[in-house]
């Protein structure tokens, strides 16, 4: 009689197989263009002598453009922990992603305010 070792499963494993296999393919196509654009601006913030070397408003126009990804990234996330909550079978973890995807959007809600004003500020003050 062969004796088969019990080997348990690999958890690191499991959570990268999760997020591969339900939370990537939940992620809206917003989230992923915000993701972009706020890559861009902060590239075109930090390399902004080399791109935009005669033009000096354009600093403010990716600073804008971050800030707006900034203001919607967290409604996208809690759109996605809402999709991921939707595609799971346990009650509690739905409870969970759930949770999770509420308080994005109260975050969201907090962080419109003063990203309204700073959004302001930057059109007005420029």
């Amino acid at each position: 009689m062969s004796r088969q070792s019990f080997s348990p499963p690999d958890p690191i494993g499991r959570l990268f197989r999760f997020g591969l296999n339900t939370v990537l393919p939940a992620a809206p196509a917003g989230f992923w263009w915000m993701i972009g654009l706020g890559l861009f601006s902060l590239l075109n913030i930090i390399f902004q002598q080399e791109i935009w070397p005669h033009t000096p408003g354009s600093e403010k126009w990716c600073m804008l453009l971050g800030l707006v990804c900034l203001l919607v990234l967290p409604w996208q996330i809690g759109r996605t922990a809402n999709q991921v909550a939707n595609s799971l079978h346990s009650i509690i973890w739905q409870f969970c992603w759930r949770l999770a995807a509420w308080s994005a959007y109260v975050a969201g809600g907090v962080l419109l305010i003063p990203g309204v004003i700073g959004i302001s500020w930057l059109l007005i003050a420029g």
